[in-house]
């Protein structure tokens, strides 16, 4: 799959739900939550070129979740 917004779109909108539903139970409330998950689509966005393709998406998604609950 090309580096291109549609791509990263794609690969990350299944895993919206999930991402904000463990942003609730990280940050204890859902104001935090939408602001961690915003933080980490932004973040997995700016290095969507980092990421290998044909890899696991969520589990790279997620680890950028986690480092960004855990530095805020």
């Amino acid at each position: 799959m090309p580096l291109t917004e549609a791509a990263f779109e794609a690969q990350v909108r299944p895993h919206l739900d999930a991402l904000y539903r463990t942003a609730v139970r990280l940050s204890g409330d859902r104001a935090g939550a939408d602001d961690i998950v915003q933080e980490a689509v932004i973040k997995a966005w700016r290095h969507y070129d980092r990421f290998e393709q044909g890899t696991n998406f969520r589990g790279w998604i997620f680890k950028i979740l986690m480092r960004t609950f855990l530095n805020e």
